[in-house]
């Protein structure tokens, strides 16, 4: 059987759900890693936005939520592009990246995460403490991989200079090839960080 990835095709990796990602073997995490990176890269080329095109590639491959739950979260992320909202700030990748990792570890209700007297950890804290620090290691990878992380430095690393989205004349040329396809490697490589990340096992994170 095979998985359509893009313009690609890897024979034999059906949609991985997300209880089935500890049991993989390194050969398969590797193909996974490379279809998530495909994925995020192609969507970003062929449909722009790379928080987006990060987020959506991790959720085709992985299943991370169930789509119903998706939904608001790819419209709610769409805004952040630019560096939200074209201000050139956090890289929309990162913030995805980041999104993605809450989803599969985060508290998934509204409950207490500071400590509460002498009590016990809570399971919330738990998990918030987990997420966090999945989501730092993910970040500093991220950085240690462009030394960047605001949309405007990484603009600069990949492409040579910084681009102003508001300007129309700026925005205009930057969609074009080959600049913008360049943010399909951020893409690629944020999108792969952090599901390395989400693989990572929990007992990296005590």
């Amino acid at each position: 059987m095979e998985l359509a990835v893009g313009k690609h095709a890897l024979p034999g990796l059906d949609r991985i759900i997300r209880n089935d990602l500890f049991s993989m073997n390194v050969e398969e995490k590797e193909r996974l890693l490379d279809a998530v990176a495909k994925t995020a890269q192609s969507y970003e080329e062929e449909y722009g936005g790379c928080g987006r095109s990060t987020l959506s590639a991790i959720q085709k491959l992985v299943g991370i939520c169930d789509q119903e739950k998706f939904q608001p979260l790819f419209q709610s992320i769409d805004a952040l592009a630019g560096g939200v909202a074209y201000h050139q700030e956090m890289c929309a990748a990162v913030i995805a990246g980041v999104m993605a990792i809450g989803l599969v570890y985060g508290p998934d209700k509204l409950e207490p995460l500071l400590p509460q007297d002498d009590l016990p950890m809570s399971d919330a804290m738990r998990k918030h403490k987990e997420a966090v620090q999945r989501g730092h290691d993910f970040v500093n990878r991220f950085n240690d991989e462009f030394d960047a992380m605001t949309c405007r430095e990484v603009q600069r690393k990949v492409t040579g200079r910084y681009w102003d989205m508001r300007n129309h004349d700026e925005w205009a040329l930057f969609i074009t090839k080959p600049y913008h396809d360049k943010c399909g490697l951020v893409t690629a490589k944020a999108a792969s960080l952090a599901l390395e990340v989400i693989m990572e096992p929990s007992e990296n994170y005590v």
